[in-house]
């Protein structure tokens, strides 16, 4: 399906940041997380331009807070220029990405023009007008949109209404501005930073407006592509499924049909994967379109090898045919990366080969920013249910087995409000696990050598049941499991 891109790394803007750039200078920005990208498995980088402002004149805002430091040093240039020159010379694909619909203003104030200026264009702007007044003097920020804080307006409140045609003309003002005047390969549009675009309620009559947008940003862009004699592809990163991408008011498959995207990113921002990828994996093949898996770096705290869930995650990405594994948001967690370390494992398969990994259901991370695009959570599962948990093991642990290169398969089994005395049973892929070699190893954990077959590649159902001593308890519940594939 064309270029390769083994790995996409999105920096989310923080290289710009004075924490990892206090000298503000072209030279740490660039060590900051970019030169470590280097001669690894990256191939793409996408830079996080922000929610992406326009002067009143029309021309390009600088990046919000991302710019104060250079301004005040007055030594660090424009960093899309110099980000794109970087690339460029390095052999590696730029893309320039763009929030579609950033909400952080809403508890970090906001201060852009056109949102002070329009609060009737923001999904719950409209009690601006009698509570806000000193708004519109640029007196001060606004923080406080009027509703309750566990609620998705809460956060959504200070998010356009892309129902508007005033904010689709906005946005499509910045994107000509943006991919007209910088030398980028392509351009992002992120839908899942933050996935809210209409008023609750609205989204389902929307799908069309939204569609009509992406033809005037296809146009856009192929307008400005014939100009400079080659493409200009388009990269849309969306929700996990079809189904949760049509509650967002995106018709992705209709984009797909009409040929307005090049790239599809299915992400989740509030776990950290999802089986259910694979149905966007599927839709984009079948329309000729690659699908790269998005890795969204919430990974599982406080304990574990950071390496070794990356690696995990990404044979799962590839394991439901990915195309590429797309990196988000790291730079928030790691303060430096390993040049030639995972870079340089996790984008393909092979290279994954012989690794340990651990492998965990689906974990889910909730808040209001993650709008409805907000996945199932696995736990907890009450024992005397018996409900399956699923796991996903991107490995081929069959063919490893008979290669006689696995050390072990061992799962682990956390509970809650069972008694010391009390065992469970365990069932892999409809096979009981013999009670005996079930050992409790904690007041709250028990652990198990399994073998492949029964576990398999792929999607593995695990029943946990009451077990020898248990007398039922109906508050018994399993809150975790992870399941170590260690080689030899």
């Amino acid at each position: 399906m064309g270029k390769q891109r083994r790995i996409i790394y999105n920096d989310d803007g923080a290289a710009e940041k004075p924490v990892y750039n206090p000298g503000a200078s072209v030279e740490g920005f660039l060590a900051a997380y970019f030169n470590s990208c280097v001669n690894t498995q990256v191939d793409s980088w996408f830079y996080n331009y922000g929610d992406g402002w326009l002067r009143e004149d029309g021309s390009l805002f600088p990046k919000g807070p991302f710019a104060k430091a250079r301004q005040s040093a007055g030594i660090f240039g424009d960093a899309n220029q110099i980000i794109v020159e970087a690339a460029h010379k390095t052999g590696m694909e730029i893309f320039g990405s763009l929030r579609m619909n950033d909400v952080h203003c809403g508890s970090n104030g906001i201060v852009e023009p056109f949102k002070l200026k329009h609060p009737d264009l923001l999904i719950g702007g409209e009690h601006w007008s009698g509570k806000y007044p000193h708004l519109l003097s640029r007196e001060e920020p606004c923080y406080d949109g009027g509703y309750p804080q566990e609620s998705i307006l809460g956060q959504f409140w200070a998010g356009f209404d892309f129902a508007k045609p005033e904010v689709r003309q906005y946005r499509l003002n910045f994107i000509r501005q943006l991919s007209t005047k910088y030398d980028w390969d392509g351009l992002e549009l992120d839908f899942m930073r933050m996935p809210l675009y209409f008023k609750l309620g609205e989204e389902g009559e929307n799908l069309d407006t939204m569609t009509d947008f992406m033809h005037q940003v296809r146009a856009t862009l192929s307008e400005i592509g014939q100009k400079r004699g080659r493409p200009y592809p388009l990269a849309a990163r969306v929700p996990p499924t079809p189904e949760l991408a049509l509650r967002t008011g995106l018709d992705v498959e209709k984009w797909l049909r009409e040929g307005l995207i090049e790239l599809l990113i299915p992400t989740t921002e509030g776990s950290l994967y999802f089986t259910r990828f694979k149905e966007f994996v599927d839709m984009g093949h079948r329309y000729g379109v690659p699908v790269y898996l998005c890795h969204s770096a919430n990974l599982w705290e406080p304990h574990g090898d950071p390496e070794v869930e990356i690696r995990s995650i990404a044979s799962n990405l590839w394991a439901m045919g990915a195309d590429g594994i797309y990196l988000f948001n790291f730079p928030y967690w790691m303060k430096e990366m390993k040049a030639g370390g995972w870079l340089s494992q996790i984008g393909a398969p092979n290279t994954l080969v012989g690794f340990d990994k651990c492998y965990r259901p689906e974990v889910v991370y909730y808040g209001s920013n993650r709008g409805y695009v907000i996945t199932p959570d696995p736990f907890p599962k009450h024992i005397v249910y018996g409900a399956a948990i699923e796991i996903m093991v991107g490995d081929d642990i069959e063919e490893a087995a008979r290669k006689g290169l696995v050390k072990e398969l061992l799962l682990k089994v956390d509970v809650d409000n069972m008694h010391q005395v009390e065992g469970i049973n365990i069932k892999i892929n409809n096979n009981k696990v013999p009670s005996d070699n079930i050992k409790r190893i904690s007041k709250d954990s028990f652990e198990t050598l399994l073998h492949a077959p029964p576990l398999r590649q792929g999607i593995n159902k695990i029943v946990i049941l009451p077990g020898p001593n248990s007398i039922g308890r109906l508050a018994s519940i399993v809150t975790g499991l992870e399941l170590w594939v260690r080689y030899k």
